[in-house]
């Protein structure tokens, strides 16, 4: 049996894969993960950051096939053109790629590129979806953003960010503070004509030293953000949603 792996960067590209293909999400993972047969399509992060932890749990391939958006390789690549590679190169060694079989490419209509993503005009928009997902209790959440940079992929937008965020109970009509985080983040959106708008696909807490953009770490050095500062402005944020003032 001819097992097929399909990869792809992102949560949403992987979906629109299945969907076409009618594949059956694997339960239990929180990623972008479909199977039906022999055929298997998982999500392995920006950059094939988290392609040993997920592809790895897959049964070995027969194929494997890198899919999604790719709009920065070649401007003379269409949408839907095949690109089939004569070596794979992995740590110590060139794998030779043996052509099993030249697929034509399908021609697709040019899409329209879409509305420009600023991070800055939509700091609520991530702060309000960073505090619904991120709280472990379903506690009530406010989260405070500081951008720090983002790189524009056209269709995705990944974003770096300081996020300051905590935890409110009301007790005795009064504020109680509760757990609080205040880590860089990496906050990915993307753009799909079939979603309302942009969407957030994924975050996490990015180590300081290798996961951020140098554009990122440099801001960080020059201004830090101010949690003092930060934690004023949630404390106005609370008062206002849980007491009403």
């Amino acid at each position: 049996m001819t097992r097929v792996l399909a990869l792809t960067a992102l949560d949403v590209e992987a979906a629109r894969l299945a969907r076409y293909l009618r594949l059956r999400r694997v339960p239990g993972h929180a990623w972008g993960h479909y199977r039906r047969g022999p055929i298997e399509v998982v999500a392995i992060g920006l950059g094939g950051l988290r392609l040993e932890e997920r592809a790895g749990r897959c049964p070995r391939p027969t194929l494997v096939v890198s899919a999604g958006t790719c709009v920065a390789l070649d401007p003379a690549l269409a949408p839907g053109d095949l690109v089939v590679p004569e070596v794979v190169i992995a740590p110590g060694v060139d794998i030779p790629v043996e052509v099993v079989a030249q697929i034509p490419p399908t021609i697709q209509p040019t899409p329209t590129p879409p509305p420009v993503f600023d991070p800055y005009e939509n700091t609520s928009f991530l702060a309000n979806y960073l505090a619904s997902n991120i709280s472990p209790s379903g506690q009530p959440m406010f989260c405070d953003l500081q951008i720090l940079d983002s790189i524009d992929n056209a269709l995705y937008v990944q974003i770096f960010a300081w996020v300051y965020c905590r935890i409110f109970a009301v007790v005795d009509e009064q504020l109680v503070p509760g757990m609080v985080i205040s880590a860089p983040y990496s906050i990915d959106v993307f753009w799909s004509p079939d979603a309302p708008g942009w969407q957030v696909s994924g975050f996490g807490m990015a180590d300081p030293r290798y996961g951020l953009s140098p554009g990122a770490q440099q801001l960080l050095l020059e201004a830090p953000y101010d949690e003092v500062a930060g934690e004023q402005r949630l404390l106005q944020q609370a008062r206002q949603a849980l007491l009403g003032e």
